[in-house]
């Protein structure tokens, strides 16, 4: 919908920082532990409250890994909430402790946690973080018990195509909101990744998508 000619803006991508504690295989914007940009809060909410005015109605926090710019983070979250606007955290949840949980949570915004498989080898080979897979889970944790409403991404390929099932019955028993299942794109990091050996081809990830459609969905409805 247009008001004055002037084109809407529904959805803003924040994107807090490109400093990350992991190193993800399939990372498009290259975060990594030796990055240290960080994106001042004042200048992310003077953008917020501009794109009100042209029909700002979803708002998506991410990076980077956002928790690293902890009391940043918390006030774009609390600035965009508090003007009615749809809020989105995107975290690998590692650095979600039970007080981060209780402050979402009393905030009342979404959480989207990255889970690239359900054993510590999957997850911790793909996101180059020993630990990773038990810190996430314990996030994760914190973040069902305080009530908040926890979404899963999680990025398929080759290597944990067979995890497929159980990640779907870890969200179903674990009173996940939603999953999402991504594939890689060949931007950033991910141009290192070999097609076939690692990388779906386009015949797979048709081929993935409708085995996900048909045995998942309609098993879910």
């Amino acid at each position: 919908m247009r008001k004055n000619n002037i084109p809407t803006l529904e959805k803003l991508f924040i994107y807090m920082t490109d400093q990350c504690n992991q190193y993800c295989r399939h990372c498009w914007v290259k975060g990594g532990p030796n990055n240290s940009l960080m994106v001042d809060s004042k200048r992310i909410i003077d953008q917020i409250d501009k794109a009100m005015r042209v029909g700002l109605k979803i708002v998506k926090v991410t990076g980077g890994e956002p928790l690293l710019a902890k009391e940043e983070l918390f006030k774009v979250l609390e600035h965009s909430y508090n003007n009615n606007l749809e809020t989105r955290l995107e975290t690998n949840a590692t650095l979600i402790n039970e007080s981060d949980a209780a402050r979402l949570a009393k905030i009342g915004i979404e959480v989207y946690v990255s889970l690239d498989g359900c054993t510590p080898n999957s997850h911790d080979s793909f996101r180059r973080m020993e630990g990773s897979f038990k810190a996430t889970l314990k996030g994760l944790k914190n973040l069902l018990m305080k009530n908040v409403s926890v979404n899963i991404i999680s990025c398929i390929h080759e290597k944990n195509f067979n995890e497929i099932e159980r990640i779907y019955d870890f969200c179903t028993t674990n009173d996940v909101s939603s999953l999402k299942f991504n594939f890689p794109s060949l931007y950033g990091r991910a141009k290192e990744l070999q097609i076939g050996s690692e990388l779906f081809s386009i015949k797979k990830i048709i081929k993935t998508t409708h085995y996900i459609e048909t045995n998942f969905l309609k098993k879910k409805t």
